[in-house]
């Protein structure tokens, strides 16, 4: 796959000015293949792009439900974010024929560092409110009621999404299978009062969700996978806007 490939799109690149691309590393997810890549640009060109770029390639097992979900999001929204916190977007390539997607994305390792426990008091209280203000900007905006975004997740998500009624029943059926291996693989260790709030848990789940979505009402976009063991990249310079930036967008 080459870089020059790719759509262009929220931050293009000057492609024709690209001389080589080399892999530098290569990391697995839970979801995707990660490589880093280093550009080099012809001699004439100056500040023609970036040194070094984030390769994503979805496979099948998640192409169309993950993968379609962040590709979605970075198109249509999370580009028009002020002061976004989401890494730039120089591209997507949707390959049906293989049911693999690919993502172009910054590298934030130049600018940013990994946030990692401990972590500051200040810092968390300035994470709160780069949340609220996602929360705000996206609270019952229309460009989130788009198909890609309603596909039911395959796993348990950290949220409830605004999913119709099968899509919640999928979800419920993940949670169920979910809490019963829980419960199978620990049950040495949980009390019964713990089983019982497991259990209880999957009799309410359904009549949740749909009982808060029911009026289509106060809908916004929650990051649901929001953690800080890989999610979350603090800026290393503390004048630098947006002050941090998030990754794994497909929940």
């Amino acid at each position: 796959m080459k870089v020059t490939e790719l759509r262009q799109e929220s931050a293009p690149l000057a492609t024709e000015a690209v001389a080589e691309v080399n892999v530098a590393q290569q990391y697995s997810g839970h979801a995707d293949h990660i490589t880093r890549l280093r550009l080099t640009y012809t001699e004439q060109t100056t500040n023609a792009g970036p040194s070094s770029l984030i390769y994503k390639a979805f496979g099948p097992q998640w192409y169309s439900t993950s993968a379609q979900t962040e590709l979605a999001l970075y198109r249509e929204y999370l580009s028009q974010l002020p002061n976004s916190p989401a890494p730039l977007f120089y591209g997507g390539l949707n390959d049906a024929d293989n049911q693999i997607l690919y993502f172009l994305q910054e590298d934030l390792s130049d600018q940013y560092d990994l946030l990692s426990p401990p972590i500051a008091d200040a810092t968390l209280s300035k994470l709160v409110d780069t949340l609220a203000e996602l929360y705000a900007y996206s609270w019952q905006q229309k460009l989130l009621d788009t198909q890609a975004l309603l596909t039911p997740m395959t796993t348990v998500t950290r949220m409830a999404q605004a999913l119709p009624a099968n899509g919640v029943a999928h979800n419920l059926a993940a949670a169920t299978n979910a809490a019963e291996a829980f419960i199978q693989q620990h049950q040495a260790r949980l009390s019964a009062q713990e089983i019982e709030v497991i259990q209880l848990l999957i009799e309410r789940w359904a009549s949740k969700f749909t009982q808060r979505l029911a009026e289509d009402d106060a809908i916004t976009l929650l990051h649901g996978d929001f953690h800080a063991l890989g999610t979350i990249f603090v800026a290393k310079d503390a004048n630098t806007i947006p002050q941090f930036k998030i990754i794994d967008w497909a929940d």
